[in-house]
């Protein structure tokens, strides 16, 4: 008998090593593992423009990161290979080559940061066949003149169309001066400037080119604009370096001289390497105030998406993510999802595939079709460029901030009054494409108090300040606090003022809130208690909320200020701010320029302000009966197998405990979900049920004289409830924390 009973130990006990072996190990060898789809980025990863290539890196990484931590693409992982290009052409080529290599097997590029290394590079792309994206590259030879290069962000004529006519219409600008690089990208946009300056009535009042590699000429050149009486406003059509020795040199409190351009000014690079100036530096601003440019994206007015992003970027880098780092991630987002739907067949068909890679791109045609990424709705028109306005922003104290004015696409239906609303610049037109004027609202929430939480219910009071900062008209009684108990009007502010061409009005309000609660993770949940307000009859496409960071306290400001009583076993953990857009079923104000004809927009502010319990006795109250049963479970296995009866007892009075328990929890908790709790009650039933089942075994062998497989199914049931515990709580550990 004991011999038989060793043999079948031996056996299960080599299956279970077998079990892992499989499970563990052999996933990780080359026999089973799935073949991954490459794709290439190409970034300066060293050089003057490493902060941005390292920014690209970051996004491109994380994306990849959720990506394969989801299962890759129909099961197989994408491998991101990294190319250091140093913004430099002969590195450029030898690294386009490379990736475009069939033995790379480079399914698809996403590259580069400049429009001169994406044309020649471009060249070897068309010529290997291998597909591209760049989310920086704005000459429109990129794209027009090669079928395999495809671009999410707005190409220079898009850009230049909408810089002239914010120039003159929004920034009441009739005359400019242009310096450019002169280089394939250079001279596209001043081209494109004084094209669409004769259509706006704009005068060229002088254009001046430099090198890229003249530093005398670039000189010779600021004494020029410092020797014109009325340059008018200077566009800037120049990589970052030019543009900061240019802005060094003539951009001074005092000088009078006003500067815009594009993608270029909004960069990270430009802003960091403006900051090294020493007047810069000991004085925030001093250089960089004023200066306007385009951008394809401003975290501030780019909804809940760009909130989520933010949020689980600063999770990963412990570092506020840079445009770059979101331009990346969407062209990564994009790339892969024309590699999804091209249904690649992998290695020996790399040709092939990167065809159907490059057809999958050009798929993306339409708003239907779009890829809905963190900058917005991404689809090409038939040259490969991005179908979608541009941002403008501002330079003050060293932040880039939204200016008052945007534009959105617009669906245009109507075309009464189109020719006023054209002159006036409520509308601008490009190639058939509409874009509708909005205005943008600054808001800051200054939190004083939190009053009367109530958790349970999800209510709570705040005591807070309140501003809307703005040029022209607005009407702040038409604001609605969303999630109010009750309705709240707004009446005369406590103060109003003017700050240049902005009004600013203050308000004192304390308002009684209700909010939705998540208990998933009871009793180590936080909770967010949220200030939700939007305008009642302005749509998105005729205002935008946008947190009024430049005004309000940081965030650990906020934090000190915002005084929530300790006796409620709850602390404020963070305090941040974001935008969004709500929609609802049927159309209001002007439908003219609305997204669909069944929806109206409106922009949305929130303020979320997270608290976390500090009340350990709650914990330790809730999670000591689950212990303390458990260890009965465990200890009731040491008890001999013959007395069947006080196990039993136990057993019982332990389901009745469980129950108990498990129905205050229900009463306590107004939800109808399962929480880390509930699973937590659910691991002793099953603990409990799989205990009786083992002795009730134990106790009919012991009756039938098997003492031996007894004791052995006894030892069995205290190792594996030991394993099971501690499974159960790893298990639950990474699902909610």
């Amino acid at each position: 008998m004991k011999k038989i009973l060793r043999t079948s130990l031996t056996i299960i006990t080599s299956m279970v090593l077998i079990l892992v072996v499989l499970i563990f190990v052999f996933p990780k060898t080359s026999l089973l593992k799935k073949e991954t789809l490459s794709i290439a980025l190409m970034a300066p990863m060293t050089g003057y423009d490493r902060t941005t290539g390292e920014a690209m890196s970051d996004g491109a990484k994380l994306y990849v990161e959720q990506l394969n931590k989801g299962g890759g693409i129909r099961g197989r992982k994408v491998n991101l290979k990294i190319e250091d290009d140093r913004s430099d052409k002969r590195t450029a080529m030898e690294a386009a080559y490379r990736v475009g290599s069939e033995k790379s097997e480079v399914l698809l590029v996403i590259g580069h940061l400049y429009s001169t290394l994406s044309i020649d590079a471009g060249k070897v792309y068309k010529k290997m066949g291998i597909p591209a994206i760049t989310p920086y590259a704005t000459a429109g030879s990129v794209t027009a003149e090669n079928e395999w290069y495809f671009r999410t962000t707005p190409n220079n004529e898009m850009q230049i169309t909408f810089v002239v006519n914010y120039m003159s219409k929004i920034l009441r600008q009739k005359s400019a001066s242009i310096v450019f690089v002169d280089d394939a990208y250079g001279r596209s946009l001043a081209d494109g400037f004084e094209s669409a300056a004769r259509k706006s009535n704009v005068t060229i009042t002088k254009k001046w080119g430099v090198s890229s590699e003249d530093e005398d000429q670039i000189k010779q050149v600021i004494g020029k604009i410092r020797a014109t009486k009325d340059p008018g406003m200077i566009f800037l059509a120049t990589y970052g370096r030019q543009a900061v020795e240019i802005i060094s040199s003539v951009k001074y409190p005092g000088a009078g001289y006003s500067i815009i351009g594009t993608e270029v000014l909004s960069d990270i690079s430009f802003l960091e390497n403006l900051k090294k100036l020493p007047k810069e530096q000991s004085s925030p601003g001093y250089h960089s105030d004023g200066i306007h440019a385009t951008a394809t994206f401003l975290m501030s007015i780019g909804g809940e998406e760009a909130y989520r992003f933010r949020d689980v970027f600063l999770q990963k880098y412990g570092k506020e993510p840079l445009n770059a780092s979101i331009y990346a991630y969407d062209a990564m987002h994009v790339a892969v999802e024309a590699i999804r739907r091209a249904e690649v067949q992998g290695k020996d068909h790399i040709r092939s595939d990167r065809r159907k890679v490059r057809d999958a791109l050009a798929g993306f045609h339409s708003l239907d079709t779009a890829i809905r990424g963190v900058t917005g709705h991404i689809f090409f028109n038939e040259t490969g460029d991005l179908i979608r306005p541009p941002a403008m922003g501002v330079y003050k104290k060293q932040q880039f901030i939204p200016s008052f004015s945007q534009y959105l696409l617009s669906d245009l239906k109507e075309t009464e009054g189109l020719l006023e609303k054209t002159l006036t610049g409520e509308i601008i037109e490009l190639k058939d494409v509409f874009m509708k004027r909005s205005h943008v609202v600054y808001v800051g929430v200054g939190i004083n108090e939190i009053r009367n939480l109530d958790i349970k219910n999800a209510s709570y009071t705040l005591d807070f300040h309140i501003w809307f900062r703005y040029e022209g008209e607005f009407d702040d009684t038409k604001v609605k606090f969303m999630n109010a108990l009750k309705p709240v009007k707004l009446e005369q502010p406590i103060k109003e003022e003017k700050r240049g061409d902005a009004t600013v009005r203050i308000h004192h309000l304390v308002v009684d809130f209700k909010s939705s609660f998540d208990f998933h993770a009871y009793p180590f949940e936080d909770h967010i208690l949220r200030l939700r307000l939007h305008h009642d009859e302005l749509t998105r496409d005729q205002l935008i909320f946008v947190a009024d960071y430049l005004e309000m306290p940081d965030s650990t400001e906020q934090i000190k200020n915002a005084k929530l009583d300790a006796a409620t076993g709850w602390t404020v953990k963070d305090i941040s701010f974001y935008e969004d857009i709500i929609n609802t079923a049927s159309p209001l104000g002007d439908a003219a320029f609305l997204e669909s004809s069944n929806k109206t927009s409106y922009s949305r502010l929130n303020t979320a302000i997270r608290i976390q319990r500090i009340d350990q006795g709650v914990i330790l109250k809730t999670l000591l009966p689950i212990i303390v049963m458990i260890v009965i479970l465990y200890t009731v296995h040491f008890i001999p197998p013959d007395r069947l009866g006080a196990r039993l007892v136990i057993f019982m009075g332990v389901l009745v405990a469980n129950t108990h328990y498990h129905m205050r929890l229900f009463s306590d908790l107004p939800v109808a979900y399962v929480s880390v709790m509930g699973y937590a009650f659910l691991t002793v039933y099953i603990f409990a049920a799989t205990s009786v089942l083992l002795s009730v075994s134990g106790y009919v062998l012991e009756q039938r004289g098997h003492s031996g497989i007894a004791r052995i199914l006894g030892w069995s049931a205290r190792i594996g409830f030991i394993a099971a515990s501690g499974g159960a709580m790893t298990y639950l550990i990474m699902e909610y924390f």
